[in-house]
């Protein structure tokens, strides 16, 4: 006869086997003491990472950091700070529960670990403090009223440098059209004179392009590299207007390396006159830089008092691994002294028991 088995009868192995390797694993951990070498590893790499970011904060580390590098080192200090707050808030309960319970030692243990404690902490929170109070003051020197004004100067005599440009080719235009209204309506019968004329007043008053046009397009002279701006399509309908109307127009562009201007000759019939001057390519670029750096100045300083709360809230993050860096360093401490004793006076209570 085969015999059987009642299913409900048999014990599941999983959980028994489950439950020796966590006993296992947790008497090697005691053995070895796994529990301290990674609280200790932590506390190094804690300490390591703080130091990291508060030198990359403040410029001296000795590598340029990236916004991007600087996200991911607070997202490593967030992780660090609440591994590390775990292990402390761990050791805090376990002295908590000692001292309840009256265990011997526990209140001679808790006075140390308090002791330690604030001596480890002191230093963290007074160079943190300094450290806010300082960023603050270079903060307001960056935008004091001297770099506002230098700052200010720079654009505004950059500014002045094209202002001169523009009145000065005015003049020149304005030179060059008198000098072909004296001569009148005769030099447009002689080409040759036109253009000689056009060319020797181009190059006396430091004209890089002239042209003498009509509003059909029609060329009666031109000199210099007037090739370009007889072809340039960029003369808009109301300069064109503005000067038929007996104004001297000046016309710049923010891409353009030369400034010009466009009159109307009297003495001819619907002609106007053309120039150009180039403009140094070298003060175009700094002119470019401090008008980024005019832009740029002014986007900070509204983002002032958001630059410093950031700051003050990375700082803050900082002191705070450290500051639970040094609370475990005190609890090791007042440990490693409270534990002799503790055993001490446990064993002279179990004597006095008999």
């Amino acid at each position: 006869m085969q015999a059987t088995s009642d299913p409900s009868l048999t014990v599941p192995a999983a959980p028994v086997a489950s439950s020796t390797l966590l006993r296992r694993f947790g008497d090697w951990a005691a053995r070895v003491n796994l529990e301290r070498k990674l609280a200790i590893a932590l506390l190094v790499g804690t300490v390591a990472s703080g130091t990291v970011t508060f030198s990359a904060m403040t410029g001296h580390f000795p590598v340029v950091v990236d916004p991007w590098s600087l996200l991911l080192l607070l997202n490593l200090d967030l992780v660090l700070l609440l591994c590390l707050s775990a292990v402390v808030a761990r050791r805090l309960v376990i002295l908590w529960a000692a001292h309840k319970k009256g265990l011997a030692g526990a209140r001679l243990h808790v006075r140390l670990a308090a002791l330690f404690s604030v001596v480890a902490v002191t230093p963290t929170i007074v160079v943190a403090t300094f450290s806010i109070v300082l960023f603050n003051f270079g903060l307001q020197g960056w935008f004091s009223e001297r770099v506002r004004t230098a700052v200010e100067e720079s654009f505004a005599v950059a500014q002045a440098y094209l202002e001169e440009h523009r009145q000065t080719i005015g003049a020149d235009a304005l030179a060059v059209a008198q000098e072909f209204n004296r001569e009148g309506v005769s030099l447009a019968l002689n080409p040759e004179r036109f253009n000689q004329i056009l060319a020797n007043q181009a190059g006396l008053r430091a004209l890089t392009e002239a042209v003498v046009f009509d509003s059909a397009g029609r060329v009666f002279g031109r000199a210099g590299f007037s090739l370009l701006l007889e072809f340039d399509p960029q003369i808009p309908d109301w300069a064109m207007q503005r000067a038929q109307g007996g104004e001297i127009v000046i016309l710049t562009a923010d891409t353009d390396d030369r400034v010009r201007a466009l009159l109307r000759l009297d003495s001819f019939n619907n002609a106007f006159l053309y120039v150009g001057r180039l403009i140094d390519p070298r003060v175009l670029g700094h002119i470019d830089k401090t008008a980024n750096a005019v832009t740029l100045y002014e986007e900070l300083e509204g983002k002032r008092s958001d630059l410093q709360l950031t700051f003050a809230l990375i700082f803050v993050v900082v002191a705070l691994m450290l500051l639970l860096a040094a609370i475990w360093v005190g609890l090791a401490f007042a440990n490693q002294l409270s534990r002799p004793i503790g055993r001490v006076i446990a064993a002279a209570q179990r004597v006095g028991a008999g």
